[in-house]
């Protein structure tokens, strides 16, 4: 029985070319595309990209807003042993807020004092503190 050759039809061109059993349809279609139409596969190319998703610019700011929030986590109260070594993601950043402000409100409970206010540790990267120093005067 003697090997079949299938036909392959370029949608550029309209050339019929055909590719053994081993060689596979889509890799001979592509190599044809790539030599012979170059501008068109660079042309599928660039719609794909500006069809593909984009990053909503409300996700970029909210990961700037957990990005501070766990600055001032991490200086407010101890690096917890489990999360060292370990790199921070944005989904795990309302988790780790809890739990620090729940550790210290256990530590205020307990009648210690945190080493900055909370309002201060939490949002000094934001105002550092610029407005209580003008409300002052």
């Amino acid at each position: 029985m003697a090997k079949r050759k299938k036909p392959l039809t370029c949608p550029v061109c309209k050339q019929k070319f055909s590719h053994s059993a081993k060689s596979h349809p889509m890799k001979r279609m592509s190599k044809h595309l790539w030599s012979k139409h170059k501008p068109y596969m660079i042309k599928q190319q660039k719609s794909g990209q500006r069809k593909k998703k984009k990053p909503k610019q409300i996700a970029t700011e909210m990961e700037l807003a957990d990005d501070l929030l766990l600055m001032a986590i991490l200086e407010i109260g101890e690096r917890l042993d489990s999360l060292e070594g370990k790199p921070i993601q944005h989904r795990n950043a309302m988790g780790m807020l809890i739990e620090h402000v729940g550790s210290l409100a256990k530590r205020s409970i307990a009648g210690e004092k945190p080493k900055k206010p909370l309002q201060q540790a939490l949002f000094g990267s934001l105002y550092s503190g610029g407005w209580e120093k003008r409300q002052k005067k």
